[in-house]
């Protein structure tokens, strides 16, 4: 073959070859293709001057999407879904609409990346972050739970550095510094996440909570009872190590779960995991949970694993959620020196309590957080309470 026929060859084969190749780039890995094509119309925009706000656009998609499709990968189906896709708009309020399984985002550009990225992440995020359950829930605490999710997205890479900046600047500060009540949520969030606990136990609870209650309308006792859900998992993630006072389960009227630390390494050197399995399957044989949350740290994770190896096959766990994942790294600064941690939700059967007797089963006492109730009215749960006559009673309204 002549090097004139072997140069023909290659070149029929070789442009079939490298639309392949671009493809598959494209459907494998199209967060990274977007940003790729953010650049490639950066080069054609010298060109044609139209181009430059699709790159500007392609380039903040990318940055958003590719972030959070990796942090998606970390928390249960469900939470952080919808892609972003952004359209260019002169309206002074950016708003955003799921369209096609799409979060698009109609907002100005600005000139500087890090603008776009932060401010278009903002928008994003209420749409694709539980978009059912916000109906039933409070709103201050699900803007916490954006701006906590917000930073978890953003990451603290250097290459991201200079969006956490302006996020800081144009938008959790301000927010934090206007209103004292969000504040205080995003101290709380902030703990919570620290922990890893904010994406993966309370948002799939509230995701729990609005699949349960749509499409009726929201109510105070919905509300109220994730305000409580969320007071119990920060005393959870504040409390000190080997504190024994605070409540690992938590009964509310339409969230209800438990929590099994496995975090004694002499208990599981001389016992093994039994000791653990068994209180976990006592908890989802109770019938008085939804979820069983199983949670441990670096030396204890293997624990977890099997545990939940050993419990796939039980008839009343009806799906089994396990997330491995890093700590943030300030945990080892403000809690202990650790690094990962994994959290397995067993979710159990709604068949209610078993009656029959099971020979592996121990009788454990479950000390539960259940919601306040009114003092005259011990029945009634104190959301089911008139605002005025829970203000009367406080002191806050004269007595008619």
């Amino acid at each position: 073959m002549t090097g004139a026929e072997l140069t023909s060859l290659l070149t029929n084969i070789g442009i079939p070859l490298v639309f392949v190749v671009l493809i598959a780039y494209v459907l494998l890995m199209p967060e990274k293709a977007q940003t790729v094509a953010g650049w490639l119309w950066s080069l054609l925009a010298r060109i044609v001057h139209r181009g430059d706000r699709t790159a500007v656009a392609l380039r903040v998609q990318g940055h958003v999407n590719a972030r959070a499709r990796s942090l998606a990968k970390q928390v249960p189906p469900g939470v952080i879904g919808g892609r972003l896709k952004i359209k260019w708009s002169d309206v002074e309020q950016a708003r955003s609409v799921l369209r096609d399984g799409e979060v698009v985002v109609f907002m100005r550009p600005s000139r500087f990346h890090e603008e776009n990225v932060a401010h278009a992440l903002m928008v994003y995020l209420p749409k694709a972050v539980l978009p059912r359950a916000r109906r039933y829930l409070n709103k201050t605490t699900m803007t916490a739970a954006d701006l906590t999710l917000a930073k978890a997205i953003i990451g603290s890479s250097a290459s991201a550095q200079g969006v956490l900046d302006v996020f800081y600047e144009q938008h959790l500060d301000p927010a934090c510094e206007e209103d004292e009540a969000l504040r205080q949520k995003v101290a709380e969030m902030d703990e919570i996440d620290l922990h890893g606990w904010l994406l993966r136990v309370m948002l799939p609870e509230f995701r729990r909570l609005g699949n349960m209650l749509h499409p009726s309308e929201p109510d105070r006792r919905c509300a109220s009872d994730a305000e409580q859900f969320v007071r119990w998992l920060h005393s959870l993630a504040t409390r000190e190590s080997g504190d024994q006072t605070h409540p690992l389960s938590y009964d509310g009227p339409y969230i209800r779960v438990a929590v099994i630390f496995v975090a004694i390494p002499k208990k599981l050197e001389e016992q093994g995991v039994d000791p653990y399995r068994k209180r976990a399957k006592t908890l989802v044989y109770s019938g008085r949970y939804d979820a069983v949350y199983l949670m441990a740290r670096d030396h204890n994770m293997w624990a977890v694993r099997e545990i939940v190896e050993r419990m796939r096959a039980d008839g009343r766990v009806e799906s089994i959620e396990v997330n491995e994942f890093k700590l943030r790294p300030d945990f080892a600064k403000r809690r202990l020196d650790r690094e990962r941690a994994v959290v397995a939700c067993l979710v159990s059967h709604k068949a209610g309590q078993d009656e029959e007797e099971h020979d592996d089963l121990v009788d454990i006492q479950v000390d539960s957080f259940v919601p306040e109730t009114d003092a005259a009215s011990p029945r009634k749960r104190f959301y089911e309470s008139d605002p005025a006559d829970l203000a009367r009673e406080r002191g806050q309204l004269p007595v008619e």
